[in-house]
């Protein structure tokens, strides 16, 4: 299970990734504080969904473990 929630984490991180860059794609280059700004975004947005995903898996074996 521990896997599975850290594999959500990464492809939610490059979700954000992808959708804070697609602008970008259509021919505009992003400066260094952009690029920064879009990196921790995707960072934070990975840790908010790992911890997010821990906490339900918890309450989940809580729920059923009686």
């Amino acid at each position: 299970m521990k896997i599975a929630i850290i594999l959500l984490s990464i492809l939610g991180a490059a979700g954000v990734w992808w959708h804070a860059t697609r602008d970008s794609r259509r021919g505009a280059v992003l400066s260094l504080p952009q690029k920064l700004r879009i990196v921790a975004k995707s960072v934070v947005a990975g840790v908010v969904l790992y911890f997010g995903l821990l906490i339900v898996a918890l309450l989940y074996m809580m729920a059923t473990a009686s």
